[in-house]
């Protein structure tokens, strides 16, 4: 059997990029040996690289709306690289560095859940229109030039893509770093069969909601602090929908704490993050709507997750959102940060969706993210690299 090493950030596998890393495992270990390589955080070293890192960035790039990596230290070791491929998962925060991924002599697949293989040091930019990332675009920063070069020689070598979105893939091949690579796309495995509607009144009991009101859920690691996931738009929206029903209610999930606050005389729900399928399933199926206001996305599997529990969807028209909301079908694509727009999505979805559409939305995302296929694919673009 055919060993890979897969590269990640987090022992833990929270956030979405790391989640999906723990599905593509689950994915690829009966056909592949699969060893796992993660930052140990305990380690002073590694921290103090972080940090130093972390100066550099604000010094020569300055505060960013996005998070922004510069990967020139190593916070893993790349000892004993005895496999047959390395699969590059999320690697920000400086995991590793673009000079040691270089001095790998296997073949690499780069697994993108945002834009930091084809961008310089970018993991997304506040750029919802921009179709390609170019040379010229590093042209009024140092640092972002130096970085873009050493991806330019690691790109040289036998590396491969897979973007998790058809929006990233065209992405990459516009985009001068990975314009001549391998490119295919290929959707996040997600154990599909687990994601269905439990019965409301159950939901709700469970999670001590209460049964009389009527929720839309909003889903961000880091809740309204994460800045790209757009709380604070999600929250002027709210502001704008003007007369609304008075059982309305709002739960933001993935915060740091659970409490009730009331926002523009609604309680909002703060909940704290939630790795567990079954809970997960049943906020979704607690909800009458789920929203997502961020400002930059790939392809969002808390997403994906709602629609197969039957939830329309609200959304910013970003990213890889629209392949998987269909406007006015199984939810409302708005004008991006438009938050009238949006609040008037919200509307919309809550009166107008029919539960047809949700069950016909289903079947489609079902076949579309069903882990046996995206294995399937996985293992087919795999073997013929290896």
């Amino acid at each position: 059997m055919k060993k890979i090493i897969l590269i990640t950030n987090k022992k833990k596998f929270d956030g979405g990029a790391n989640v999906a890393a723990k599905r593509l495992i689950d994915a690829l270990k009966k056909n592949f040996r699969i060893e796992v390589r993660f930052i140990n955080e305990k380690n002073l070293i590694g921290k103090f690289k972080y940090y130093i890192a972390r100066i550099i960035v604000r010094l020569f790039i300055g505060k960013t709306s996005f998070l922004n990596s510069l990967n020139i230290f190593s916070r893993i070791s790349l000892k004993d690289i005895k496999a047959d491929l390395v699969l590059v998962n999320w690697i920000g925060q400086e995991t590793i560095s673009i000079k040691d991924l270089s001095r790998i002599n296997k073949p690499i697949i780069w697994v993108m859940h945002d834009m930091f293989a084809s961008t310089s040091t970018e993991h997304f930019l506040n750029l919802p229109k921009k179709n390609g990332y170019f040379k010229r675009d590093t042209q009024n920063n140092l640092i972002k030039k130096i970085i873009y070069n050493k991806k330019k020689i690691l790109f040289n070598g036998n590396i491969n893509i897979i973007a998790n979105s058809n929006w990233l893939e065209k992405f990459c091949r516009k985009s001068d770093l990975t314009k001549k690579l391998n490119v295919k796309k290929i959707y996040n495995p997600i154990d599909a069969e687990k994601w269905f509607r439990e019965k409301e009144k159950y939901s709700k009991q469970q999670l001590n909601l209460d049964p009389n009101k009527k929720y839309i859920l909003y889903g961000a690691q880091g809740g309204f602090k994460n800045y790209r996931k757009g709380g604070d738009l999600f929250e002027d929206s709210i502001n704008k929908l003007g007369k609304i029903d008075k059982n309305l209610e709002i739960i933001v999930l993935g915060g740091d704490q659970n409490q009730i606050k009331k926002i523009n005389n609604i309680n909002f729900h703060f909940r704290e993050v939630e790795l567990d399928t079954k809970i997960l399933r049943l906020y979704h199926s607690s909800s009458i709507l789920t929203v997502s206001a961020a400002r930059a996305e790939s392809l969002p599997q808390f997403i994906v997750e709602t629609i197969l529990c039957k939830n329309p969807v609200v959304s910013f028209d970003v990213g890889g959102v629209s392949e998987i909301v269909s406007h006015k079908f199984n939810g409302y694509l708005t004008k991006c940060y438009d938050t009238g727009d949006f609040a008037m999505g919200m509307k919309y979805c809550i009166k107008n969706i029919k539960k047809n559409n949700l069950l016909k939305s289903r079947k489609n995302i079902y076949k579309m993210f069903e882990n046996k296929s995206i294995s399937k694919e996985y293992t087919n673009f795999i073997n013929k690299i290896i």
